[in-house]
């Protein structure tokens, strides 16, 4: 996500693309601990994406192929377009910052 987190920064209109696959979590405690073990410094800070997912957007539903029978990962195909629309911060009880995109599916043509 600190990937993500770069590209919006460079996006104009907050709309990124995604160029290859980009793999997600359908249970927040699976994100929370994958974030915890890529954290890039020191400072307890984690970034998530959030993908509010809409029933036509395409994913690859990853189950049975993860080992880890609770993680239920998903896939958001390349070429898929999302728009940022808000980012909330949460700080739990023993300091960390948890630092939230949340993105929904973005169509231009529509």
């Amino acid at each position: 996500s600190a990937r993500t987190h770069n590209a919006l920064k460079d996006s104009k209109n907050g709309v990124i693309e995604h160029v290859s696959h980009a793999s997600g979590s359908l249970k927040l405690s699976i994100a929370k601990d994958f974030a915890e073990s890529k954290k890039s410094d020191k400072s307890n800070t984690h970034h998530y994406n959030v993908y509010h997912i809409h029933p036509d957007d395409e994913v690859l539903h990853m189950q049975p192929h993860s080992d880890i029978q609770e993680e239920e990962e998903i896939s958001i195909k390349p070429g898929s377009r999302h728009k940022h629309f808000k980012t909330t911060h949460h700080t739990d009880d023993s300091g960390n910052t948890h630092i939230f995109n949340h993105f929904k599916s973005h169509d231009e043509s529509k």
